[in-house]
Order: structure tokens, then C-alpha cells, then sequence
């Protein structure tokens, strides 16, 4: 659906996106995860057409469609509603139904009533919350294939949270082809919702992971030992120290115990690693373990 190759973007003389390869494949769920200023939001626009790119390329939809009339088929939900300040939420509305084939009126009818959305107030009079649900509506108001959001759920309430939730289900289930891809700094949307995990540190993808195969992969032990060896032990990607008692971070759990056995380094318990520190783990997998 949405291939980058070798993709690169300089930023300032000091800030550079790339080189970037991945690809989104139709049907699933990509959750992009970074640290703040990893590059999420860049690669997000670029993937857009919002910021264009220095080098690589870029394939939508196997370059299927003629000129720019590819972003028909992308939803985009912004992290801000920049642009659209002194807009309200109807105008803005009108402006995409003349910029889009697809734009489908009972569809935005509907989600206004969910979400209850003030369609006359000027999206910079509304709450942030109300801002990113308005943003949502009219992403999901067009028939796209390809549904991108850039921290869709901050500020948005308990409740609302849920409703969108629903609704990014729905929008799966009318068409299995469909694909999402967003980017979050929360663990729970990434562990409920995301099949494959992106993760850039530094603007460069630094690793990518199927998710259940994650939740599998991490374990957490604690031994009683004086070997200073441990930390270069196979599979092992992060050791914290406390005079002879180590806690040690494993992604390879086989080769990490056939070696506390080859030692005789007793374990003194282990269990799995939570998920959210899963996810903290793979933003630094980058050389700065041990």
C-alpha cells in the first residue's frame, strides 16, 4: 500500500529525517512510536504530500494513480489544527467536499451527532479535545483506504477517547484492505490497537516489530553474581546494576539463560517485561544498552 524507499529530508544543517524504508501493507495497523522530536510527525507529512522529500522515493497505492489524485485516498488526522484556526468546523467541511470525490455528506451528519461537535464555532474557540475529534470527523468523512493519524487520542476525554476507538474499528471492518497508520506516546493504544510497531530514534527508523511476537520476546531477570561478563551476554540489552545484584533486560531468552547456565549464574527470579517498558526498550536499542 505505502512503500518508502531510502527516503530523506533535511530538516535544518543540524536535523535530518533518513534514510527511511518501510512499508505499510494493506489490512493492518502500523503505530509509529519516538521520542519527542524522533521525526514521527515529518515522516507523517512527507507520507502525506505535506512536505516533500530531498531523495528516496515514495510509492501510494503501487503508483496506481495519475498526478496527486492518490490523497483522495488518504485520511489524515493533523497533531494540530493549524490552518484551520478562523475556520469552523462547517466551512472547513465545504471545502473538503469540493476537494474530495468521495466526500460523503450522511457520513459527516453522523459523526457530528456522535461527537457533538459545534459545527459553526471557529475550530481556535474550541476545546483541544473538540479540535481533535473535528479533525477525525472529517478525516473519516471520505471514503480513504489509508487512515493516518498523528496523536489522534491527546486531549480528547474518557468518553470521546472510546467513541473514536469504535470508530477506527468500523472503519477496518468496512473494508479489510483498509490500513492505519498513527503515531502515539501512549503504550495501552499501541498494545490494543497496532499489529506492527515503527520505531524512530533520531530520524532514522531504528526498529520494527510485529506485536505479538514483542510480547513474547522481552524477559526480565534478576541474578546475584559478580561476573561483569553479564552484560555481554547474548540476547541481553539492558543491565542495571546494584553492587552483586543485576537486573537484566533479555530479547533473546533462550541464549541469555543457556549462558546464566554456562556461568552458573543462579537467577534469582524473571518474569515478562511490561509492555510499556517494552516499548521504552526499543526506543533505545540503539547502542546506548548495557
Amino acid at each position: 500500500m505505502i512503500k518508502l524507499n531510502e527516503v530523506k529530508k533535511q530538516i535544518d544543517k543540524n536535523i535530518q529525517i533518513g534514510p527511511l524504508t518501510f512499508t505499510i501493507n494493506p489490512g493492518t495497523v502500523t503505530a509509529l512510536i519516538g521520542n519527542n522530536g524522533a521525526g514521527k510527525s515529518t515522516l507523517i507529512r512527507m507520507i502525506t504530500g505535506m512536505v516533500y522529500t530531498d531523495s528516496g522515493n515514495i510509492s501510494r497505492f503501487n503508483n496506481s494513480y495519475d498526478g496527486e489524485t492518490w490523497k483522495e485516498f488518504i485520511g489524515y488526522v493533523p497533531q494540530t489544527i493549524i490552518g484551520y484556526e478562523r475556520f469552523s468546523l462547517k466551512q472547513v467541511s465545504e471545502l473538503h467536499a469540493i476537494s474530495f470525490k468521495s466526500w460523503d455528506k450522511n457520513t459527516f451528519s453522523r459523526l457530528v451527532e456522535k461527537f457533538d461537535i459545534p459545527i459553526t464555532k471557529r475550530f481556535d474557540a474550541l476545546s483541544v479535545g473538540m479540535q481533535k475529534k473535528a479533525l477525525f470527523i472529517l478525516a473519516l468523512s471520505h471514503h480513504s483506504k489509508l487512515l493516518i493519524m498523528d496523536e489522534p487520542l491527546s486531549g480528547v476525554d474518557i468518553e470521546g477517547q472510546e467513541q473514536m476507538r469504535q470508530e477506527w474499528i468500523t472503519y477496518l471492518e468496512e473494508d479489510p484492505n483498509r490500513s492505519i497508520l498513527f503515531a502515539t506516546h501512549v503504550p495501552d493504544e499501541v498494545k490494543e490497537f497496532a499489529d506492527y510497531i515503527v520505531c524512530m530514534k533520531d530520524g532514522t527508523i531504528s526498529n520494527s516489530y510485529e506485536k505479538d511476537d514483542l510480547l513474547q520476546k522481552f524477559r526480565k531477570y534478576w541474578v546475584n553474581t559478580k561476573n561483569d561478563k553479564i552484560r555481554n551476554f547474548p540476547g541481553v540489552i539492558h543491565v542495571v546494576c546494584n553492587g552483586t545484584n543485576y537486573e537484566v533486560f533479555s530479547d533473546n531468552i533462550e541464549k541469555t539463560e543457556e549462558s546464566f547456565k554456562n556461568e552458573n549464574i543462579e537467577v534469582i527470579s524473571e518474569q515478562n517485561v511490561h509492555f510499556s517498558d517494552t516499548l521504552r526498550l526499543l526506543l533505545k536499542m540503539k547502542g546506548e544498552f548495557k
